[in-house]
């Protein structure tokens, strides 16, 4: 008699975690009641496989995961008002952790200008800015729209940030890719905005000319110190600029230009910087002045930590730092 073949391990009989129990899609008060003390206990692995392992209704995994995503989002830097409508709206639809993150993977790139920056500053795509150059009664029209102060002398001054950053003690990094139709010099940098609940501090680096600029806001009008990181380029090409922040608090830039090799404009150690920031944002800056030519920005990279390539070895930036004279800007 022919012996019964034993099947393969891993076919045949469903193992336990393949298993699934079908609930119904609207469950008696007391039953839900259980539902949601149970889930309490669970952390977020643990109530993705709970997840997986019960088909649950929309309704009732809605409600299961509004606390976790609540205690989630608590922990992630957000800026921008915009950017807490779409959190919001998301709270109120997620049914899954899975949908989640791809949310949140993309508001990790994520630029939203205000309407009221519009013709200067625009944004096709929720990574993507584009700024044009405008003629001088377009900006005092904008000057006059945004700080209603046209006897100020002092230059119009416009923060992008990328929405998701990072609290003090966590690490990100972001690359951001700039594209202009000609050679520029000042005009548009990347940076660190550092924010606390009553002040901010912005570094950032000129892309085209290399410098680096520091404004300190503790003080009115704000001071202003600079230093020259890196050489500048003698020719219009596109450019990949790598913003990071360390768990320390210390960041660090490099530049890539189209073709060429990545230069290290050396890491600015968290002692520099004061003890009350508590959260980082990578940001474009740009001047309401002329500007040489249209320009495009796109975020592409947006993590924890650089790519491995990227990450050795990392240099003290040894530029001396020097302060412009009350009244100047860096244009």
């Amino acid at each position: 008699m022919a012996q019964k073949k034993e099947s393969k391990k891993g076919y045949g009989q469903p193992s336990s975690a393949q298993l699934t129990f079908a609930m119904p899609q609207a469950l008696p008060p007391a039953i839900r009641v259980c539902l949601m003390d149970f889930s309490s206990f669970l952390d977020m692995k643990g109530l993705a496989r709970f997840e997986q392992a019960a088909s649950l209704g929309a309704h009732i995994r809605s409600a299961l995961w509004k606390k976790p995503i609540a205690v989630a989002l608590d922990e992630i830097a957000i800026w921008a008002p915009s950017t807490y409508s779409i959190l919001e709206q998301m709270q109120e639809q997620c049914i899954s952790w899975g949908q989640c993150a791809e949310t949140l993977k993309l508001l990790q790139r994520a630029m939203l200008p205000s309407p009221e920056l519009k013709p200067w500053i625009t944004s096709h795509a929720f990574s993507k800015l584009q700024i044009a150059s405008l003629c001088p009664g377009c900006m005092r029209e904008l000057h006059c729209r945004l700080e209603n102060d046209l006897s100020s002398l002092s230059p119009l001054l416009a923060a992008i940030p990328v929405t998701v950053g990072a609290f003090r003690g966590k690490s990100f990094a972001i690359s951001m890719r700039l594209e202009a139709k000609a050679l520029l010099g000042d005009d548009v940098c990347l940076g660190i905005e550092m924010r606390s609940s009553f002040k901010p501090m912005r570094v950032m680096l000129a892309p085209f000319s290399g410098r680096c600029y520091m404004e300190h806001t503790s003080s009115k009008p704000s001071m202003w110190m600079w230093n020259t990181a890196l050489e500048a380029l003698d020719v219009n090409l596109p450019i990949q600029v790598w913003l990071q922040v360390f768990e320390s608090g210390a960041i660090r830039f490099l530049r890539q230009a189209e073709g060429r090799d990545i230069e290290d404009a050396g890491l600015l150690p968290a002692e520099q910087f004061p003890s009350w920031i508590t959260s980082y944002f990578a940001c474009v800056y740009t001047w309401c002045l002329p500007a040489n030519a249209l320009v495009t920005l796109s975020v592409d990279y947006a993590s924890d930590r650089l790519p491995p390539s990227l990450a050795e070895p990392v240099k003290t930036m040894d530029s001396v730092w020097k302060l412009l004279e009350v009244g100047d800007y860096p244009l």
